[in-house]
C-alpha cells in the first residue's frame, strides 16, 4: 500500500463515487485546499496497486470506467509544482 496526496477539484469532493468505486483506492484524509490553485483541495489516498516511489507525493491518478463497469487506475503521474 502507497499513501499519497492528490489534488481534486472541489466539484468532483461532492461526487466521491467516482473513487469510492476503485478496488484498493481509499481516501484517508481531505487536508485543505492547495493555495496556488483555487477550487482544489489537497487530499490524501491510500492506494494498493501504486508503485512504493509514489510514497508521499503529490500524483495524479487517472480513473476509467470501463465497458463491463469495472473502475480502475489506468495512470498515476507526479504531479510538479
Amino acid at each position: 500500500m502507497t499513501t499519497y496526496r492528490v489534488p481534486v477539484a472541489d466539484d468532483l469532493l461532492l461526487e466521491r463515487d467516482a473513487w469510492n468505486s476503485v478496488k484498493g483506492f481509499r481516501l484517508v484524509s481531505v487536508d485543505g485546499p492547495w493555495p496556488s490553485h483555487r477550487g482544489v483541495t489537497i487530499c490524501t489516498f491510500e492506494d494498493d496497486g501504486a508503485p512504493a516511489e509514489l510514497e508521499g507525493k503529490l500524483v495524479e491518478p487517472v480513473i476509467k470506467r470501463e465497458e463491463d463497469g469495472t473502475v480502475r487506475i489506468i495512470e498515476r503521474s507526479v504531479v510538479t509544482w
